[in-house]
């Protein structure tokens, strides 16, 4: 019996001493958004020292020195023709040769983007992935520059010949060190129904 009180005993105090710890531990700061009485949800810093509760804004992004300035990206930024997913694809026999992952901003000359490959080409090319090398668009005409090979000096290219409409296009996909390389290939962005 005398054990079990001194083991109680010794579980109280350890208890008591840990919720002491964690209240002093924290300095009682709290952030707070959505409040009843902040009508335009700005996080309010509560520091739990204010008895008069004066509170604190936090820094928002657009204050100086924090974020990207006046300008909101999200609204400057417009998407180019060529943003979105592409699929390139044999002519003959619509094997995937890649999927084109493109960035492209309006206004903007530096167009980006990545690639993975498919089968069309040849299938030990197949699942290579990488960063697109260039991207060339003017006059309704694009060209993707590319190199899913282990060779650095190697660049494949794919060319629009015709345009169809604003998200198919045919062309041709060549290399610059493989002369036999020489494929009519469909060219479609995927666009996502409704």
């Amino acid at each position: 019996m005398r054990y079990r009180e001194f083991t109680m005993r010794k579980i109280t105090i350890l208890l008591a001493l840990t919720v002491a710890l964690a209240f002093t531990a924290c300095d009682n700061q709290t952030v707070q958004v959505g409040d009843k009485n902040n009508s335009n949800n700005t996080p309010v810093l509560n520091n739990g020292n204010n008895d008069n509760n004066d509170e604190t804004e936090v820094p928002h992004e657009e204050d100086e020195g924090h974020g990207l300035g006046e300008e909101d990206p999200s609204e400057t930024m417009e998407p180019g023709f060529l943003s979105g997913t592409w699929r390139v694809a044999t002519a003959e026999d619509d094997a995937p040769v890649a999927h084109f992952d493109i960035v492209h901003v309006t206004g903007e000359a530096e167009i980006t983007g990545s690639f993975l490959t498919g089968v069309g080409i040849h299938e030990d090319l197949a699942d290579e992935t990488g960063e697109l090398i260039d991207v060339d668009y003017g006059d309704n005409k694009f060209e993707l520059v590319f190199n899913p090979t282990p060779d650095e000096e190697e660049f494949y290219t794919i060319t629009t010949t015709e345009r169809i409409d604003d998200n198919h296009f045919k062309g041709k996909l060549t290399a610059e060190r493989n002369d036999e390389l020489n494929l009519d290939v469909t060219i479609a962005r995927q666009v996502l129904e409704d």
